[in-house]
């Protein structure tokens, strides 16, 4: 049944992987209490679909700006529930326990291309989250302008939250500053 959702649903993966593994060993561990709802299922039902467009980019501890270049970003109906998440997984950094695979039926994955820019078209008016892995490498130190040692994998969650009206058209930037 999981091979036959992946296949149909092929974001739905990613997704799950974001909702449960990418925080990591180490991470508080929070349990969601919100119930469980659905936001807009589709954009066919909408009176006058909306586009969000933007650009996902952060900011390293060095003060680079990096690209959200050829990732995958998450549109996802603000509910209790996303809300809820957001707030304890993405902003905080926490584990979620539990993560119940019903609870985004109405999030989209969209590519973001090599410029680092995104588009998500015939999206109802609502209230939605955006969230980015952006993933990069940096050296293990660094002395003025020398790197030493192995380089290390590096993730950063890039996030927005954006309200959009009938026939609105938003350009927003998806990011995340230093710690």
């Amino acid at each position: 049944m999981i091979m036959s959702l992946t296949l149909k649903y092929p974001g739905l993966l990613s997704l799950a992987l974001i909702l449960g593994v990418l925080p990591g060993c180490g991470s508080p561990t929070y349990q969601l209490h919100a119930p469980i709802e659905e936001g807009p299922r589709s954009s066919v039902t909408a009176a006058a679909p909306a586009t969000i467009a933007g650009e996902v980019t952060i900011k390293t501890l060095r003060g680079e700006v990096r690209s959200g270049a050829d990732s995958t970003i998450y549109l996802i109906p603000a509910t209790a529930y996303a809300s809820e998440w957001f707030a304890h997984h993405i902003v905080n950094g926490e584990k979620i326990e539990g993560t119940d695979p019903r609870s985004f039926p109405s999030a989209r994955a969209g590519p973001v291309d090599r410029e680092g820019r995104f588009e998500f078209r015939h999206v109802p008016a609502g209230a939605y989250y955006l969230t980015c892995s952006v993933h990069y490498r940096r050296a293990m130190f660094r002395i003025s302008r020398f790197n030493f040692g192995p380089r290390t994998l590096e993730n950063v969650e890039a996030y927005a939250n954006v309200n959009i009206e009938e026939e609105q058209k938003i350009d927003i930037k998806v990011t995340r500053p230093p710690a």
